[in-house]
């Protein structure tokens, strides 16, 4: 890797440690919701400060504040594993509306099937100027994009067994500080294996007391 990043769940302690390095960025995983449904989501958020970190979980339990505070920060903020189900029944309408409200989603999870990854790909292609504009009017709900959703990929090491086995790439890595305006813009790809059964018996158990 030539920068580095981990999204640890609603805290960034870890990333604190190493903040001082130059390759590195500060980031944090998510857990929001869509307000007055049980329907939960994860969302990453790269490249964040202290104090926006402090913002984020103020705003966290809804999820149109969370993306709007997100967007303007111009942060690069990411719906990390599309279609996982966390917690809540994910409707066809909960999809259409996060197609309005996120520009990149995370489309190789290193710890989902590879059916699920292909599937989230293909939802996110679907998305257009068009298309948007035809939600908007369904939905009520302004798009925060243009059109076009790019794409990221991460490992989702749990455990330390896998570090960038699915990784965003870019181009030009002449620093850290142009990394997320290339992936905003589409000029990145993504990379790595496919996650399996195998894979995934080692990185799931969660300790003892955890809670979103």
């Amino acid at each position: 890797m030539t920068y580095v990043t981990f999204t640890d769940h609603k805290t960034i302690e870890g990333g604190l440690t190493l903040a001082h390095h130059d390759d590195f960025c500060l980031s944090e995983e998510i857990t929001t919701y869509f307000p007055d449904e049980d329907v939960k989501l994860h969302v990453l958020a790269l490249g964040i400060t202290e104090a926006q970190h402090r913002e984020i979980q103020a705003l966290r339990r809804n999820l149109y504040e969370l993306v709007a505070y997100l967007k303007n920060e111009d942060l690069l903020y990411v719906l990390a594993h599309p279609l996982t189900r966390l917690g809540g029944e994910l409707t066809p309408g909960h999809i259409e509306r996060l197609m309005l409200l996120f520009p990149i989603w995370e489309v190789h999870n290193g710890s989902t099937l590879e059916r699920e990854n292909t599937l989230s790909r293909r939802l996110a292609e679907l998305s257009s100027a068009s298309k948007l504009a035809e939600l908007a009017a369904l939905h009520n709900l302004k798009p925060m994009h243009g059109g076009n959703i790019t794409y990221t990929a991460g490992s989702a090491d749990h455990a330390g067994f896998d570090i960038a086995s699915a990784r965003t790439v870019t181009r030009d890595a002449s620093s850290i500080a142009r990394f997320p305006n290339d992936v905003k813009s589409g000029r990145s790809t993504i990379q790595g294996a496919p996650a399996s059964p195998l894979h995934l018996a080692p990185t799931t158990r969660r300790p003892p007391g955890a809670r979103d």
